[in-house]
C-alpha cells in the first residue's frame, strides 16, 4: 500500500502538470461571486478522472451533445472538447467564472468537438438544446433549485425525444434526483464503498421525460 504522504505528493504533482492550461483548482465561494442563492453550490472542480470514469462506455459521436451545467471554471468543458462530441456546453451562473472557463478552453489544446460555448445562464430556467445527449453537473445544486433543473431537462426530452444521460458527480443530493419522477438510476460508479457525498462518486441516470405535477 502506498504511504499516505507518497500518495499526496503524487497526486500534488499530477494536479500541477494537468494544470498547465489554467488554474481550476481552487474554490469559489458564491459570496466571492455576489450570488446570494442557498440552493445554489460555491464551485467546487471535479477531479481530473471524474468525467472519464463517467463515461466509460459510453460511445460517443458527432450527432452527440454535451452539457457541464454549473462549469465555473471550465475543468469538465476542456475535457469534454477532447472528446468527438458535435457540440460542447457549459452554462454558468456567474459572469466571472465563465469568462474564465471561456479563456481556458480558447486556450486549451486537443480539441476533437466540433464546437464548444460557454454561456451565462441560470439552470432552473435554461432550456437545453435538443441535441444535448449527456448532461453532467458537479453538485451544483440542491433543493427546489435542483428539481427545477431537472424539470428543464425532463422537458427537453418530451420536446425531442432521445436518449439523454444524467451525469451527478459527488451526488450528495442523489436522494433529490432520485425523487423527481423524470429521471431513473442506471448505475453508481466510483471507488472502494460508494457514498453519495464522496467527491470521487458519480451516479449515472437517464432522463425520462416525465414531469412533476406541478412546475415551477
Amino acid at each position: 500500500m502506498t504511504p499516505p504522504l507518497l500518495q499526496r505528493l503524487r497526486r500534488a504533482l499530477i494536479e500541477r502538470t494537468l494544470e498547465r492550461d489554467g488554474e481550476t483548482r481552487e474554490r469559489v465561494t458564491m459570496s466571492e461571486l455576489g450570488i446570494d442563492e442557498d440552493e445554489y453550490h460555491e464551485y467546487e472542480p471535479s477531479g481530473w478522472r471524474t468525467l472519464s470514469s463517467a463515461l466509460r462506455g459510453v460511445e460517443i459521436g458527432p450527432e452527440d451533445g454535451f452539457v457541464d451545467i454549473g462549469c465555473g471554471k471550465g475543468r469538465v468543458v476542456l475535457q469534454a472538447t477532447r472528446r468527438p462530441f458535435g457540440r460542447v456546453l457549459g452554462v454558468e451562473l456567474s459572469p466571472e467564472l465563465a469568462e474564465r472557463a471561456r479563456q481556458l478552453v480558447t486556450e486549451g489544446r486537443r480539441r476533437r468537438c466540433g464546437s464548444v460555448e460557454v454561456i451565462v445562464a441560470d439552470a432552473t430556467r435554461w432550456e437545453p438544446p435538443g441535441d444535448i445527449t449527456v448532461a453532467y453537473a458537479y453538485n451544483a445544486l440542491s433543493g427546489e433549485s435542483l428539481q427545477q433543473m431537472l424539470d428543464r431537462l425532463a422537458e427537453s426530452v418530451r420536446r425531442t425525444p432521445r436518449r439523454l444521460l444524467f451525469v451527478y458527480a459527488n451526488p450528495e443530493h442523489e436522494d433529490e434526483v432520485l425523487a423527481h419522477p423524470g429521471l431513473e438510476l442506471l448505475e453508481r460508479r466510483g471507488r472502494r464503498r460508494w457514498q453519495a457525498d464522496d467527491p470521487r462518486h458519480v451516479s449515472i441516470f437517464e432522463v425520462t421525460g416525465k414531469l412533476r405535477k406541478t412546475l415551477v
